[in-house]
């Protein structure tokens, strides 16, 4: 975590007291506030409008936000700001390497950052009642039950917890490891560290991107349980359809003699040091590698280079799985390549 980090809960809203109190203690002058996009809403004119009324200069980042790895350091260095103001992800390391050539240079220290983690205020009593029918279903009343969540929901895990247990199965919280705060929190580009005695796991969130992550990386069924739209469903069957396509993909690269190594240039999705240790997988394989750099990983992009055979990409390893749909040739994660150079077991997903 950066020195100077502050975190602070909010319930559903942008303004709140302590932010201001935090931004006076800072002495911040310029600031830079940084939203995933369904935070970009209207009720942020209003806190810009009393922060320039004490004589602040606001800057609102309106490029796209992926997560706590994605913090816009490069737009505050080139807007002279003093503080970010980071809305709706809980605080993520960053690693020197994400942004300092130099560890000792001095002036390029990163900006201090304020994480405003917005709690989501949706009951999830509603849903707990079908989910344990769900799990009584399947497993019986002695399940042991692994739960996870995002951040937006992390203060609802006990009461999860205390639900079930009530009735008499054995819960645990899901470990993410050093990414994340809080247990049971997890990331949507992180593994769960896996317990031999769960049974399965239990996603509370909206979409399945994070729940996806649990089922990949555990190899156990995952509940997804999303208090917004009242919907409870099992992701097996995604995820075996998701598991076929992506082990068609690496057999399509098998051939693949010239690959470029995708270098992400976003906070700390520009891992140097991993693509390092793909360009020695390569070359100890007999293969050509290119290292490319892109702020914005997109197949357009990338197949700007579609005289290559094939791609790794050493940003986000959830990339190439997502918008798989985007790219014509075979684009991988690390795990993925190091699957098909004989380095890791199929399907043990990690995430690098």
């Amino acid at each position: 975590m950066l020195d100077g980090n502050i975190v602070i809960k909010s319930q559903d809203t942008l303004f709140s007291s302590a932010l201001i109190e935090q931004i006076r203690l800072f002495n911040a002058k310029r600031l830079l506030f940084q939203l995933p996009e369904g935070l970009i809403r209207p009720d942020l004119l209003d806190l810009v409008k009393y922060l320039k009324n004490e004589s602040r200069m606001v800057f609102i980042s309106g490029d796209a936000c992926w997560g706590g790895c994605d913090l816009a350091f490069e737009e505050a260095f080139r807007l002279k700001c003093d503080l970010v103001i980071h809305y709706g992800h809980s605080p993520y390391p960053q690693t020197s390497e994400a942004f300092l050539d130099d560890p000792n240079d001095q002036t390029r220290r990163p900006v201090p950052v304020v994480w405003v983690e917005v709690q989501s205020s949706q009951p999830i009593q509603h849903i707990l009642k079908e989910v344990f029918e769900r799990l009584k279903a399947r497993f019986g009343n002695q399940t042991t039950v692994g739960l996870v969540t995002n951040v937006q929901h992390v203060h609802k895990l006990d009461e999860m917890r205390n639900f079930f247990e009530k009735r008499g199965m054995t819960v645990y919280l899901g470990d993410s490891g050093a990414k994340t705060c809080y247990p049971g929190q997890i990331l949507g580009c992180t593994a769960i560290r896996t317990q031999d005695d769960v049974d399965t796991y239990v996603y509370l969130g909206g979409g399945k991107f994070h729940g996806l992550s649990v089922a990949l990386s555990t190899n156990k069924p995952v509940l997804h349980a999303d208090p917004f739209m009242g919907v409870c469903e099992w992701l097996d069957q995604e995820v075996n359809i998701l598991l076929k396509k992506r082990y068609a993909v690496i057999e399509a690269a098998r051939e693949a003699k010239q690959w470029g190594i995708v270098v992400g240039l976003r906070s700390s999705q520009f891992r140097p040091k991993l693509a390092r240790r793909v360009q020695e997988w390569l070359e100890s394989d007999n293969r050509e590698h290119f290292s490319i750099t892109l702020r914005d990983i997109t197949g357009e992009r990338i197949m700007a280079f579609n005289f290559l055979d094939a791609f790794v990409v050493t940003a986000c390893p959830r990339i190439p799985i997502d918008d798989s749909e985007q790219f014509i040739k075979p684009v991988l994660n690390v795990y993925e390549l190091g699957v098909l150079l004989g380095k890791f077991i199929w399907p043990n997903y990690e995430f690098f």
